[in-house]
């Protein structure tokens, strides 16, 4: 009875013992029996093209995994010893799905695309222009998965993406101290980024230069004229005055000068200082001359004027036949004057005459006789000395200029007609 109590009591001492044993060792674990499956977290980026397989890798799981994709137009997954093999299709996002012999599963965004970076053919954009004038840049996408927007965080710096991927920038410096800054940021349609930046500062120069200091053009008595000189270097906020009262003057944000006015007599030449100044109150002038002329017509003029071989008749660069009258056209020579031009039922005519032959050259004593008036033009010569020119002879029509001075204006006409 005594050898069974001690035994009894020996076993309860050493199971106490190892109870409090494991109780107490620190690091030892069971494993479980089914462990939950786990995919790398991030989202995978997968390139189009041979050869370019990704793995999507698995940290834990049961084994005799599956996978598939929830769009095979972009990507295709498949199972290669026990590894997750994606293939990029075409550009897009869709999803992985895997699971493993436990019934448990992983969903997994994928980003399939040509490229992971956007590249851009430079990452500064400087920019110079006159202040307050909108300049324009272009940064081209040399790499990139299309569908590309582009966001600047400058209101003043407009941007804008097309589809081939060049973005155009536009800003202007408003302060010729302070340039206008922006950082632009460009993503695609995978949302990949890339940020650029964009500096516009004013033009500045220490002196102000014109591309003519002394012009001397030539104008039709009592007929506007008009001269265009421009600036070639400056500061912009240009301002721009003439010292003679019958010389008008105007200038663009650009520096193109603009000189108009009207020569009142064939005998003094008109003349004027033109001063243009700019934002920082740099100066420079341009003497203008305008002297009379006494040619009717200017070589590209003459040249278009013989280029037309139809019948017609203008003064003053206008159709004397108004209203397409069916008028009665002249051709006549006798007394050693030819007459050419056109009546209307004896009423309105227009009639030049001159002494000699058709042949091309100026002519003697010229004059010209016109009678029109269609409401409210009315107007009236009578045997008007005008010098006359033959300007073309080809045989078979003729070409004739014509100009004269009336109540100090100067006039011109053409003509063109059989011979």
């Amino acid at each position: 009875m005594k050898i069974i109590y001690k035994t009894m009591l020996m076993t309860v001492v050493v199971l106490s013992f190892f109870s409090c044993g494991n109780d107490d060792e620190p690091g030892i674990d069971t494993p479980p029996s089914n462990p939950e499956l786990m995919v790398a977290e991030d989202a995978l980026f997968v390139k189009i093209g041979e050869d370019t397989d990704a793995e999507l890798e698995i940290l834990q799981g049961g084994g005799e995994y599956n996978a598939f994709s929830t769009n095979e137009n972009i990507a295709k997954a498949e199972v290669v010893d026990g590894k997750i093999m994606i293939k990029g299709i075409s550009i897009g996002k869709t999803y992985i799905v895997v699971s493993d012999k436990n019934g448990y599963y992983e969903k997994k965004p994928i980003l399939v695309g040509l490229t992971d970076v956007i590249e851009l053919d430079k990452t500064e954009v400087e920019i110079e222009s006159l202040l307050n004038i909108s300049a324009y840049a272009t940064v081209n996408i040399i790499e990139g998965n299309g569908g590309y927007k582009v966001v600047s965080d400058n209101p003043k710096v407009t941007v804008s993406a097309s589809e081939s991927g060049t973005i155009t920038i536009m800003g202007k410096p408003e302060d010729i101290e302070t340039p206008t800054t922006a950082a632009v940021t460009v993503t695609d349609v995978l949302g990949m980024i890339s940020v650029f930046d964009v500096c516009i500062s004013a033009h500045r120069t220490d002196v102000l230069k014109l591309d003519e200091t002394n012009v001397e053009a030539e104008g039709a008595v009592g007929k506007s004229f008009a001269v265009t000189i421009n600036v070639v270097d400056g500061n912009g906020g240009y301002k721009v005055v003439s010292d003679n009262q019958d010389i008008q003057v105007s200038v663009t944000a650009l520096g193109a000068v603009k000189i108009t006015g009207i020569l009142k007599n064939s005998d003094t030449d008109l003349v004027a200082t033109i001063t243009v100044t700019d934002i920082l109150n740099l100066k420079a002038t341009c003497i203008i001359r305008v002297l009379p002329t006494d040619k009717t017509y200017t070589e590209e003029e003459i040249q278009a004027i013989v280029a037309d071989n139809s019948r017609r008749y203008y003064l003053d660069d206008n159709d004397q036949i108004i209203g397409g009258l069916a008028v009665s056209f002249k051709n006549e020579q006798q007394n050693g004057q030819v007459t050419y031009g056109w009546e209307y039922y004896n009423v309105y005519y227009s009639l030049l005459t001159f002494s000699g032959d058709k042949s091309e050259g100026k002519k003697m004593d010229a004059s010209f006789s016109y009678y029109s008036y269609f409401y409210p033009n009315y107007i009236y010569y009578q045997n008007e000395p005008v010098t006359l020119e033959i300007i073309k002879n080809d045989g078979r029509r003729i070409w004739g200029i014509f100009s004269f001075i009336k109540d100090e204006v100067s006039h011109r006409g053409y003509f063109c007609d059989s011979i």
